[in-house]
């Protein structure tokens, strides 16, 4: 039998001992540097209060430097340099010296040069532009900060096409092996969009790996072995490190709590040497030598941070207000975008119809997709229906794409849209027997078109980078959910429908796109929309009876699920002053209540959303008269 090789994987924090700062100090460093100063104490404040009902620590740093890169280019990434000046801790050395001594590999999502400087250069590397011919090394997976910051996995458009392809088929030819033992360690296990994915992927397509996985818990006490037998040992890691673990074999799971260079040191103690290494370095400071943000630019960089989370009021707030609507320009659309954030649907709607006959940055699909969007949400469904439908088939035909990314991306955003539309009419039917028996061949007639929708996306994603976007995924995903519901909850002759219905066949195989989806990339109206979703499916799944749902014990599972759902999407319209997105809460309490027969309950939540809707149009009123483009 082969001697046990530890195969190293790990994070920020082995390198915090080296005075590198975790994800969240960078993280509030660049916010504090690259935002106004008023704006910066919002933003800490708003997570402060969001924290108990959506549970995000801090905005995710691959979205902040997505942003930043939109606003100041580049040049921002070189106020990381410091990673260069890493003086190595005992723990860099203690890895660096054992893949000398066993010829072994490292993983690390790391930039900084702590292991290749404990060596002095001996040690091999592979990164994303680099793979070096030996079999052995560090594998740096979102790459080094001696590379082209271009390939950087540092934002999520870099991230979410998901591990390099060689990266994927030399871990899983290390984790099949029993001669492995990988060893998290300094590891967050935040990594959403590449390293989460692998192993799911693995657990999904039920990959047998045979490799020992120890996984090392941080924390400021002794270390100790957690008991995995316990139904309990999992309580104490996060999502992501939970979603790894699924993908070994139980007996091969060591959980080890207590401080890392502790349980490093007991696990290779032949490898640590004392440490001849000064840590001086000063992360923090000097970044005006490398970058000096404008007031204009800290503005511009605010304005983009608020519209990601959905909050168009205060991004509405950041933005010029324009003179004169001519040009339909990056500037306009930001601003319409800020109008649909607001609720305000029809003004949107007329300034896109006043452009539409004008000059353009825009492509035409590009501007069409908004168009057909305005009018789905100012209230047009009938138009908005027929475009998406022609489109549908329009672009059914591959003949009829594009062939330019641009147009390609647009396309792709239409055609994922267009089963949002659809979706929505099928949660307008109530639901009771009568009225799901006279819609049947409506229902059925629209699920297709979801399905075309579905199966489109499929068709052309595969050679679109666009197709890996997850706020893209996270739409398709939403529809495939609607899909893959039966229109009855039944065994008898009703259930019997159901196998005419061959939507229930097709469903997607995507990983679990929760709204923990929204919450990483900081789509806080994201998830306002997903949990509405979510109650609407519930709503779908009841039992029903002739003019009401069934009085039963799954149909009340189900009231509270959608209790649930909706309660998070009304708090979380609230942080962000979502006010479509709280009238929409209140009419489905106001169903909700109506469904369990509580009619005071159904009264005082109808009373709520109308008198909301009243106060946004009033509002969009206001707003138009204060505007010069408007006379």
């Amino acid at each position: 039998m082969k001697e046990t090789k530890y195969i190293f994987w790990f994070g920020a924090g082995i390198s915090i001992p080296s005075k590198m700062p975790s994800g969240y100090c960078l993280t509030d460093k660049w916010l504090n540097y690259f935002l106004p100063n008023e704006e910066y104490t919002s933003i800490i404040k708003f997570y402060e209060k969001q924290k108990k009902i959506v549970g995000k620590e801090f905005p995710r740093l691959e979205k902040i430097i997505d942003d930043s890169l939109g606003v100041f280019g580049s040049e921002c990434l070189q106020v990381l340099e410091f990673m260069k000046e890493i003086a190595p801790n005992k723990m860099h050395i203690a890895i660096s010296n054992y893949l000398l001594r066993n010829k072994t590999y490292a993983f690390t999502t790391n930039f900084d040069v702590g292991i290749e400087k404990s060596n002095a250069g001996k040690i091999k590397t592979h990164s994303l532009t680099k793979i070096n011919s030996n079999n052995w090394g560090l594998v740096k997976i979102h790459g080094c900060i001696q590379e082209n910051n271009n390939n950087w996995g540092i934002t999520i458009k870099n991230l979410q096409n998901g591990l390099a392809t060689w990266i994927s088929d030399l871990l899983i030819n290390l984790l099949i092996s029993e001669s492995n033992t990988f060893v998290f360690i300094g590891y967050s296990s935040s990594d959403y969009f590449d390293v989460i994915p692998f192993f799911q992927r693995i657990y999904r397509e039920k990959i047998s790996l045979n490799s020992k996985v120890i996984w090392v818990h941080h924390i400021d006490e002794l270390d100790k072995n957690l008991d995995i037998t316990n139904a309990n040992w999992e309580e104490d890691l996060s999502w992501g490190a939970k979603e790894i673990l699924e993908s070994f074999k139980k007996e091969n799971i060591i959980v080890k709590e207590g401080k890392s260079e502790q349980i490093l040191a007991d696990l290779i103690p032949d490898y640590f040497i004392e440490n001849v290494f000064k840590t001086e370095i000063k992360w923090s400071e000097g970044w005006e030598k490398y970058i000096i943000p404008t007031c204009e630019q800290k503005k511009k960089f605010a304005f983009k941070f608020y519209s990601s989370i959905g909050n168009g009021k205060k991004s509405l707030s950041l933005l010029p207000d324009p003179n004169e609507i001519n040009y339909y320009n990056y500037e306009i659309q930001n601003y319409l975008n800020s109008l649909r954030d607001c609720g305000y649907y029809e003004t949107e709607f007329r300034i896109r119809k006043q452009l539409k006959h004008k000059k353009s940055d825009f492509s035409r699909i590009f501007f069409t997709r908004h168009y057909i969007v305005s009018f789905r949400l100012s209230g047009r469904i009938v138009r908005a229906f027929l475009m998406y439908t022609f489109y549908l088939i329009k672009y059914s035909n591959s003949k009829k794409f594009y062939h330019d990314q641009d147009n390609k991306n647009s396309v792709m955003l239409l055609i994922a849209e267009s089963g949002l539309l659809y979706q929505s009419f099928l949660h307008k039917i109530p639901r009771n027997l009568f009225m799901v028996l006279l819609t049947l061949p409506i229902e059925h007639i629209i699920r297709r078109l979801m399905l075309i929708s579905v199966i489109l996306y499929q068709k052309y994603s595969k050679n679109n980078s666009l197709g890996n976007d997850p706020h893209l995924k996270a739409i398709i995903n939403r529809v495939n959910d609607l899909l893959t519901i039966p229109i009855f909850q039944a065994k008898h002759f009703f259930g019997l429908l159901n196998r005419f219905d061959f939507n229930n066949k097709n469903g997607l195989d995507f990983t679990d796109f929760t709204d923990g989806l929204y919450v990483e990339t900081d789509s806080f109206l994201g998830v306002v929309n997903f949990q509405r979703n979510r109650a609407s499916n519930n709503f779908r799944y009841l039992h029903l009876g002739l003019f009401f749902p069934k009085k039963n014990e799954f149909n009340e599972i189900k009231y509270s699920e959608i209790e649930d759902a909706i309660n998070i999407s009304l708090k979380t319209a609230e942080l962000i002053k979502d006010f479509p997105g709280q009238i929409k809460a209140y009419h489905m309490l106001s169903i909700l209540a109506l469904y369990k027969r509580n009619f005071s309950n159904y009264l005082e939540n109808r009373e709520k959303y109308r008198n909301m809707q009243k106060i946004l149009e009033k509002e969009e009123i206001e707003f138009q008269k204060q505007k010069k483009y408007w006379r």
